[in-house]
């Protein structure tokens, strides 16, 4: 429906209230794919995400290939990408509280994979890293820059071994740069739609902020229990 409306913005939907419950760079993605809907196939749909998939695995690959500077740690570390990412793909999870978190949690919890090469990017150009990275967040969240932040922050207090008054002298501006700058490019959304009020409504009151209202049970009670939460995801109860 909105590539039929012959705009990208505002999004279309049959739903009322419900066109700006997710931020737009799949869509057009999808939009672009099939060329502006006149080939609406699940190929074309999907293609574009399967290539994303398969060069972030071969990156996986290469990366752990360097580090370790043997092939078959990297095999093991792009088929552990894999198997992860198809776990999660097949269970449909991607919408959930604690499976946004989970995506970026290896970053969080193994910092060492972020250094020290895998953080020259970052030393050298954080506003490249806020630019890469905003347009993760315009396929998702904007909540995400917290877990990304998290990671990021981890791997440059690692890399100062662990120092922490090194890190917020020397680093800790380049992880404010990136995720500022991600959340500007997310930000672009409000600007270049033309009802950003609706996007405002829909997304961050409706969409974001009411998973952590408490009258019906908060943000951490759905991640610790329920069909949802974290658990659940962990043991494959659901």
């Amino acid at each position: 429906m909105t590539a039929e409306s012959g705009a990208l913005l505002p999004l279309q939907s049959t739903m009322e209230h419900m066109r700006n419950t997710k931020p737009p760079m799949l869509f057009w993605q999808g939009i672009a794919s099939t060329h502006w809907g006149q080939r609406w196939t699940l190929w074309n749909l999907r293609y574009p995400s399967v290539l994303y998939t398969l060069l972030t695995a071969t990156m996986v690959f290469l990366l752990a290939r360097k580090l370790s500077g043997r092939p078959e740690a990297g095999f093991l570390a792009m088929s552990t990408f894999l198997a992860f990412f198809l776990h999660l793909s097949l269970r449909a999870t991607f919408s959930d509280e604690s499976s946004r978190g989970l995506l970026d949690l290896p970053a969080v919890l193994r910092p060492a994979l972020l250094a020290p090469r895998l953080l020259f990017l970052a030393l050298r150009f954080p506003r490249r890293v806020g630019y890469c990275r905003g347009v993760g967040l315009l396929y998702k969240s904007f909540a995400l820059a917290i877990p990304a932040g998290l990671g990021l922050a981890a791997g440059f207090w690692q890399y100062r071994d662990c120092c922490l008054g090194t890190f917020l002298a020397r680093d800790a501006w380049k992880v404010f740069v990136a995720m500022t700058i991600s959340l500007a490019v997310f930000g672009l959304w409000f600007v270049l739609d033309p009802d950003p009020q609706a996007v405002w409504r829909e997304f961050i009151v409706q969409e974001n902020l009411g998973k952590i209202d408490k009258s019906s049970g908060g943000y951490l009670s759905h991640l610790l229990w329920g069909g949802s939460s974290i658990w659940s995801l962990a043991l494959d109860t659901r």
